[in-house]
């Protein structure tokens, strides 16, 4: 060691230091294409250098004495050779940690992509400059799972097929919004999901065109842009991506003539807990009636870091105990309205919120019922506005008011109500829940069940089945009214309902069970036509060979097994179904199909049909103005 430092005092023997680090320095294989990037290196260098402070300075100097440059004064031949050594050792190691491969190539940005697993898109769509914005939130997992939410819809999918859909508004699964089932099938194209899926989403001639990197968008070293046009048409989309991670962050495609524009914004984090994509533990909080609709648009998403991304559920006891004020300033209580059924309203004159024509309706019908109160909770900082406002509507109901608190109203907090408008209903067993459109659901807790208020209460008695809490006979009974018939049964009892349309034109019949300990776990319900008309309806295998089978759009048929064939018998609006369903079946020629139907004309048809949307794509008419009557049977033979 000591050698080595008496060597440095002596230019004569610092060759061998040199001999020593160019012998490693060129031990190993020069980078390809090294010299030509440390070429546009160097010369990069010294461009910023013509600017640089210091050079600047120096210049000024020159012009005055012409002095040399100073670091061959004070460096020898030997230390040049090793500072050379350096500098070009320094490079090496510049070029392969911060360097690399260079900018990245659209190849490379692809492969990145597809080796990761999970991740999120956030997708914004419009059709032209002045639509409407729809956003869609994209959730996928490393198992293939799916979730997506646009609007009100919470959709769930494996692979390409689509297998619940939920509606936040009204708690029921629903049929897919149609744009967001083609979202989900992109997802699931042949090869695996990719950048270029994408694409032809926007545009399928697109992927024939190469995208090539566009240095006058990149604002930031950071990142890496790529542009793609379509061919012969003033489209274009384009892509950022991450130099370091080669991961894409946006992407957006264009169309100029009109101005529409989709927008794509990746996340990529560890995996959501396998829970927030099952679609069987999303149904079960959504029967919670003390979840809010906001909240289950996320319910079970954990953020990466650890932010809350869902309203709490609604503080019953909070809720209950809470006293606010009334608009003339008098206290207001829930807690002294306990077990009756009571409306409640969020709203503000400065969200937009307009009080629909049903609320009124509602009120006029059981304003004055003693087991009913209506409320609303206005949530302006000022009370002017409130006032105003329920003065110009003619709003006879209770208002309540904080003046100053906004959207910190008590109530408000107790619900989980952070902005917009929303509207309870809190039935007579204390149960809360958030309301959809219009006033149903207010029926069917003060009228009891009906035919017209069948769907909203069987549907909270089969969710209280399936989630291991039936109700009572207590229960059903304050729920629905005393039953008309009852069975008794080896063990337990059966409760019938038969309910009655008000123009005596159809029957609801609902028929529940209740084991030995007085616990209901079993319903069925089925609808039936008082002196319906019935058909008897075929199509020969020699018909369909010959009048259908050819008109078929079999591209159609054979795409993925996506779409089906099945019959329909249409009168004005009402559309009676031979086939389809879920799962789909398909029509079938040679067998027979009996119908009972509401007496009148119909025209008969076969469609092809989108298995998950239940969108007709293509349709063949059969016959037309084939009249049934009332209390007859008529068969409707294609031969």
């Amino acid at each position: 060691m000591n050698e080595h430092l008496e060597s440095a005092d002596h230019p004569e023997d610092s060759s061998d230091e040199v001999t020593r680090v160019l012998r490693e320095t060129f031990s190993n294989d020069i980078p390809e294409g090294l010299d030509r990037r440390m070429t546009a290196m160097l010369s990069s260098f010294r461009k910023d250098l013509e600017h640089h402070p210091y050079v600047s300075r120096l210049r000024a100097k020159e012009a005055r004495s012409m002095p040399s440059w100073p670091w061959p004064s004070f460096l020898n031949a030997g230390k040049l050779a090793l500072l050379g050594a350096v500098v070009f050792l320094l490079f090496v190691i510049v070029e392969s940690t911060f360097v690399g491969k260079g900018v990245p190539t659209w190849a490379d940005i692809e492969e990145r992509f597809r080796s990761v697993k999970s991740y999120s898109v956030v997708i914004y769509a419009r059709e032209d400059t002045f639509a409407p914005t729809i956003q869609y939130e994209l959730w996928v997992n490393s198992d293939g799972r799916k979730r997506l939410r646009t609007g009100s819809q919470v959709l769930f999918a494996t692979g390409e097929e689509v297998t619940r859909v939920f509606d936040l508004e009204n708690r029921r699964e629903t049929k897919p919004e149609v744009q967001a089932v083609q979202i989900l099938r992109f997802m699931a194209a042949k090869g695996g999901f990719s950048l270029e899926t994408l694409m032809r989403a926007f545009s399928g001639d697109w992927v024939e065109s190469t995208p090539k990197v566009n240095a006058d968008a990149v604002i930031s070293e950071d990142l890496v842009v790529f542009d793609v046009e379509q061919p012969g048409s003033p489209d274009w989309l384009r892509v950022w991506a991450l130099r370091g991670s080669r991961l894409p962050i946006q992407m957006r495609g264009w169309e100029p003539k009109d101005g529409e524009c989709v927008d794509f914004f990746f996340s990529y984090s560890a995996e959501q807990p396998s829970e927030f994509y099952d679609p069987e533990a999303f149904a079960t909080k959504l029967q919670d009636p003390t979840q809010s609709k906001w909240g289950l648009a996320y319910a079970s998403l954990d953020d990466p870091g650890g932010r809350q991304v869902q309203s709490d559920s609604i503080n019953e006891e909070c809720a209950f105990s809470t006293v606010t004020m009334t608009l003339d300033g008098k206290p207001w209580s829930l807690g002294e309205h306990r077990g009756k059924a009571i409306l409640v309203g969020f709203w503000s004159t400065d969200s937009g919120f307009d009080y629909e024509d049903w609320w009124k309706e509602t009120y006029a019908e059981f304003g004055d019922r003693e087991d009913f109160v209506m409320v609303g909770v206005a949530l302006d900082l000022e009370a002017g506005p409130v006032r105003d406002y329920i003065r110009a509507k003619g709003i006879k109901w209770v208002q309540l008011h904080e003046p100053g608190k906004g959207y910190k109203n008590s109530l408000s907090q107790s619900f989980g109500v952070t902005g917009g408008s929303s509207t309870w209903l809190i039935w007579k067993n204390g149960e809360i829940e958030p309301l959809g459109h219009g006033g149903d659901q207010v029926r069917a807790a003060l009228l009891g069940l009906s035919y017209e208020t069948h769907s909203d209460l069987t549907w909270r008695i089969s969710h209280r089945i399936g989630d291991g809490k039936g109700m009572t006979k207590d229960e059903v009974r304050n729920l629905c009214g005393p039953p008309d018939k009852i069975e008794p049964q080896v063990e337990g009892e059966t409760w019938l309902y038969e309910l009655e349309k008000q123009d005596h034109s159809k029957t609801y019949e609902v028929s529940l069970t209740f084991d030995g300990s007085g616990k209901n776990t079993n319903l069925i319900s089925q609808h039936r036509i008082l002196n319906a008309a019935v058909a008897t309806i075929s199509i020969s295998e020699d018909y369909w060979a010959r009048a259908i089978g050819p008109k078929l759009d079999r591209g159609l048929l054979l795409k993925d097994h996506k779409y089906g064939v099945a019959m329909v018998a249409k009168r004005g609006n009402t559309w009676a179904v031979i086939g389809g369903g879920h799962p789909w079946t398909e029509v079938e020629p040679g067998k027979e199909y009996l119908r009972r139907l509401d007496p009148g004309a119909y025209d008969f048809s076969i469609v092809i049909s989108d298995k998950q949307t239940y969108q007709n794509v293509q349709e063949i008419p059969l016959r037309e103005g084939v009249e049934l009557v009332a209390g007859e049977t008529l068969e409707v033979r294609f031969e």
